[in-house]
């Protein structure tokens, strides 16, 4: 209940000053330690252009990363606005890592099956440079299942939701808001989704972080450049997008003393209009500390 009554204050903020919800599309409060007192509990400051719940001592971000000082604490986004128009000039393929995103998160990731194990499709994402994109372009949309249905299976495997409205909920979301906004390469739905489970086959980021040594542990950190090297170059690339959570661990679930450990939750790689792979534009800020050690945490830990 309390948790609620903050998530409405937000929104009324929110939309007191006509701004836009961060750019992980989901909007999720993800609380890093305890439940939050009755003292002291909100403050609203706005960074890269968007609302912040803080809680001092708690501290919370939505979908950002949580900096803390001695008297404040803040969350620092990677900078995404829309555009205003359906002009892109490439595309941005989201994966994600479940257990990085859900662990300790305020949501539970009960929809994700399990045997999905893997790291999975969040969202195809036409872009026009690192901080815009276009959006809602269609004057109506709705998801056509009866079009998807020969991929239907494959699509809850590899674009599994654990958002709040299932699967199909979260498909009509990214459709809508991002696949309208593409038709001139992708004409269909079909098309788009079919797209963007292409991709995933073609550059598994399992198999890419296998190679490299690098698999899932509750006690074993790497250091981000190995990642990102392993990255860019199985890829051909020297530009990606990451997207990390700060959390603090329980000794009993990750082995590690008490700290905060940097997860990576989300890569994006990016893609030209031919979807060959090139260079992401390099965000104004990052949710990431390259200077950190990053962890994978396995499924064991939800």
């Amino acid at each position: 209940m309390y948790r609620f009554i903050v998530f409405v204050i937000f929104l009324a903020v929110s939309r007191s000053f006509n701004l836009n919800y961060p750019a992980a599309d989901a909007v999720k409060i993800q609380f890093t330690s305890g439940f939050p007192s009755y003292t002291n509990y909100i403050s609203v400051i706005f960074m890269s252009y968007r609302p912040v719940l803080i809680r001092s001592g708690l501290g919370f971000c939505v979908t950002g990363r949580l900096i803390r000082s001695s008297s404040l604490s803040y969350c620092k986004y990677p900078s995404r606005h829309p555009t205003g128009s359906d002009e892109y000039t490439y595309f941005d393929f989201v994966r994600q890592w479940a257990p990085n995103l859900c662990y300790k998160a305020s949501h539970a990731c009960i929809r994700i099956p399990s045997e999905i194990t893997y790291w999975t499709i969040h969202g195809l994402w036409p872009s026009l440079d690192a901080t815009h994109y276009p959006q809602n372009c269609a004057e109506s949309c709705q998801l056509n299942t009866t079009e998807l249905a020969p991929i239907e299976e494959e699509l809850k495997e590899q674009w599994n939701s654990d958002y709040n409205g299932g699967n199909e909920k979260f498909w009509s979301h990214e459709y809508c808001k991002h696949g309208t906004c593409c038709t001139d390469v992708l004409p269909t739905q079909l098309d788009f989704f079919s797209k963007a489970l292409e991709l995933q086959k073609k550059f598994k980021m399992d198999t890419i972080l296998e190679h490299a040594d690098i698999t899932p542990s509750a006690t074993t950190s790497y250091s981000f450049k190995v990642v990102d090297d392993a990255l860019k170059h199985a890829l051909g690339v020297e530009q990606l997008v990451y997207w990390c959570r700060f959390v603090k661990s329980d000794h009993h679930e990750t082995n590690v003393k008490s700290k905060s450990l940097q997860l990576i939750y989300q890569v994006s790689v990016c893609f030209d209009k031919s979807f060959n792979t090139q260079d992401c534009p390099k965000p104004m800020h990052s949710s990431c500390n390259f200077d950190e050690e990053v962890y994978f945490l396995p499924k064991s830990v939800l």
